[in-house]
């Protein structure tokens, strides 16, 4: 039995990115109970992925009503504008579709996971498809 440092439990965005910025050397395993990852992300914004709005983090936490606090240290560690540019930094720039939305700008939420997915395997850690998390536990 394989020994993982570390197991994500979800192959959606926020998963994939977690997976693709832990720190190397670590055994990282990210459990998908879907065939396929990143299911809603290809569906969101009708197929074209809004990924984050324009304008300033603080804007953002009205919007989460009580949840805002708790979002704060995060989305100051690392904000919409830093989001944008890891996009870009790897070939697909965002831009803004004149409502505040950002979107890739080939309009292609598959370029997004497409990213996603590339960072993961360059990180080297390992996405089981079709396995779900039955229990979790620590020793």
């Amino acid at each position: 039995m394989t020994r993982w440092d570390v197991v994500i439990i979800g192959a959606g965005p926020a998963g994939l990115f977690c997976a693709a910025s832990i720190a190397p050397r670590q055994k990282i395993l990210v459990l998908e109970k879907n065939a396929r990852p990143g299911k809603k992300l290809l569906i969101s914004g009708s197929g074209r992925c809004n990924i984050t709005h324009d304008g300033p983090v603080d804007s953002f936490f009205p919007h989460y009503g009580g949840a805002g606090r708790f979002l704060n240290q995060a989305m100051h560690a690392f904000t919409n504008q830093d989001l944008a540019r890891y996009f870009a930094e790897r070939g697909l720039p965002l831009a803004d579709n004149g409502k505040g939305k950002l979107f890739p700008r080939s309009e292609r939420a598959r370029d997004v996971l497409e990213i996603l997915l590339g960072e993961v395997k360059n990180n080297g850690a390992v996405l089981r498809q079709g396995h779900g998390a039955e229990r979790i536990g620590r020793d």
